[in-house]
Parts: C-alpha cells; structure tokens; sequence
C-alpha cells in the first residue's frame, strides 16, 4: 500500500512540474518588459530587450543599436537556431552573420540595428527573429525620431545705412 501511494505521488509530481513548465513557456511576440524569451519544444532564446528607442537623430546621418540573442537552455542542452531577421519599417535596416545562425547553451549572438531617418518626424518599425521550433517570431520594437537639417535665417535680409562718412557711424 505504502509503494502505491509513494507512486501517486511521484506521478502527481511529475504532472506539477509539467504544469508549471508548460505554464512559463513564452514564444515571443510581446514588447513588454526589459527582455523576452522565445522558447521553443526544447531550447530556450532570451532576448536583452524588447525595445530600442534610437533617440534623435538627423536626416543624412545613422545611429546603430544592438540586440544580443542568448540560448538560455541548460549546459549541455539543446542548440537553438534562428534563420531569418527582418527589420520592418522604412528607416531600420539589420545586420547579423550568416544566417542560420546556430547558437549552443550559454552561446550569444549580436544583431545591429542601423536607424537612418530619410525624412523628419517620429519613426516606428519593428525586427522579427525566426527561430526553429517557436510558434511565432520573437520581435523587437524599434523607433526614433528624424531631425530635419538646421536652418539659419537673417531678417532683414538687406539693411541700407545711406551715406555714412568714413570714421563716422549709423544706425
């Protein structure tokens, strides 16, 4: 009887922790937050951020950000794989290595974010990462805002003193 209980109770265990597993499992998609985790049957991603505000910047010029990708899963786990990254939006381009790009636990990756304003006013766009075996893409909010070129005017644009005689002045 004794065995059969301590058997009901590893089972009831064993079920918990699945529980609890499957509970915490996220896929990305969300902004929220100060990184995220695209986990997928087996692996794990962690992202640093889930946003990069790129500030000010003026039109002609760029500003580069980065996102550092991790594969949190346990030493000795699986490998985690992402094949594409796309940045969305007319003003953010993304670099990375040779995609697909194989990170081992413990591994990280960097991606490089460039945001170059082609006109002035606020921008928005978004970084979509395709990793193998998770539901949805992780993403990654992006925006900043373009500065036009300075603009110096002088008013009057003429000014007429008349007849001033030399050493002498006018006003």
């Amino acid at each position: 009887m004794g065995s059969k209980r301590a058997g009901q109770r590893n089972w009831l265990g064993a079920v918990a922790v699945l529980l609890a597993a499957l509970g915490s499992i996220s896929c990305g998609g969300g902004t929220a937050g100060t990184s995220q985790t695209a986990t997928t049957t087996s692996a794990s991603l962690t992202l640093n951020t889930s946003s990069i505000d790129f500030g000010n910047v003026s039109v002609g010029s760029s500003k580069n950000g980065t996102i550092t990708l991790t594969n949190s899963s346990a030493s000795g786990g699986p490998s985690v794989t992402f094949s594409q990254v796309t940045a969305a939006g007319s003003s953010f381009t993304a670099s990375t290595s040779a995609l697909p790009i194989v990170l081992t636990p413990g591994v990280s990756s960097t991606i490089t974010i460039t945001f170059a304003p082609k006109s002035a006013g606020a921008a928005t766009g978004s970084l979509s990462i395709v990793v193998a075996g998770a539901a949805d893409p992780s993403t990654v909010s992006l925006s900043g805002t373009g500065l036009g070129a300075a603009q110096l005017a002088v008013a009057p644009a003429a000014l007429n003193f008349g007849n001033v005689a030399v050493g002498s002045s006018a006003n």
